[in-house]
Order: structure tokens, then C-alpha cells, then sequence
């Protein structure tokens, strides 16, 4: 296969973007992971029901004046 000047100029430049392209997309992605280890060490208590809601109870007094 022959390929003149120009498309061998075209296809430089595109791998040429390629490779620039996934390693910014590397080197965020493990910025990223340090930004989440930050937190790791904190535990959040697992829900079990959702939806249940919270033990309050309201009482209401009438008052007699």
C-alpha cells in the first residue's frame, strides 16, 4: 500500500491525538481513585428498611383554662 504525504501526515496526527487523548484520560481517572480513597475510612451505617421512618411519638396536650 502506498500512501502519499498527506495521508501518512493525517494518520500521524490522529493516532498522535489518540494516544494524547487517553493518557489525560488515564491520568484522570487515577485522580479520581485518590479522590475517593481520601474517604474511605468513613463508614456509613447500612439501611436496612428504607422506608421505615423514625420512632417519634407526638403528644399533643389540650389545655383547660
Amino acid at each position: 500500500m502506498v500512501q502519499t504525504e498527506a495521508q501518512y501526515k493525517f494518520i500521524y496526527m490522529a493516532v498522535q491525538q489518540y494516544i494524547d487523548t487517553a493518557q489525560k484520560r488515564l491520568e484522570e481517572e487515577q485522580r479520581n481513585k485518590t479522590k475517593e480513597s481520601e474517604y474511605s475510612n468513613i463508614k456509613y451505617p447500612q439501611m436496612t428498611n428504607a422506608r421505615s421512618k423514625p420512632n417519634m411519638t407526638c403528644v399533643s396536650r389540650s389545655s383547660s383554662v
